[in-house]
């Protein structure tokens, strides 16, 4: 015998309020990742209007500290990366939940058709073009 025994409600009632919490966690995850790329497209369009020549490793590091100021405090939680349990959205770990690294910024860049005059940009929009070739051949 268990030495805890939990009946069907209480179990039922344990799953619903850890979906309820997963899915308001991956839900605000999706939140950040539209907030932050309107900021990177409203950033591009200020610091490149300005100065056609910035580089990606530039334009990451002129946008990253602000980029913390307007993700703090937009959502409580995210999904922990195994995506078991909530996790406290500090900054720090949405960025590496994100991640909000040079090339996810390029990413977002590319996908928007922004350029910036960096070799690294080429690489991103490859890769880019190959994931998509990829599902696009895992669908048929």
């Amino acid at each position: 015998m268990p030495l805890i025994n939990f009946s069907q409600q209480t179990s039922l009632i344990v799953f619903s309020v850890w979906l309820i919490i997963f899915l308001l966690g991956k839900s605000q995850l999706r939140s950040i990742e539209k907030i932050s790329a309107s900021y990177i497209i409203q950033k591009y369009e200020e610091l490149a209007a300005h100065n056609r020549k910035i580089r990606l490793g530039q334009f990451f590091s002129a946008i990253s500290g602000d980029w913390e100021k307007v993700v703090k405090g937009k959502v409580l939680f995210v999904p922990h990366r195994y995506e078991l349990w909530p996790m406290p959205a500090s900054p720090k770990y949405l960025a590496k939940r994100l991640p909000f690294t040079e090339n996810w910024v390029g990413k977002v860049l590319v996908e928007h058709n922004m350029e910036l005059k960096d070799p690294k940009m080429e690489k991103i929009r490859k890769a880019l073009l190959e994931s998509k070739k990829r599902r696009r051949r895992s669908t048929f």
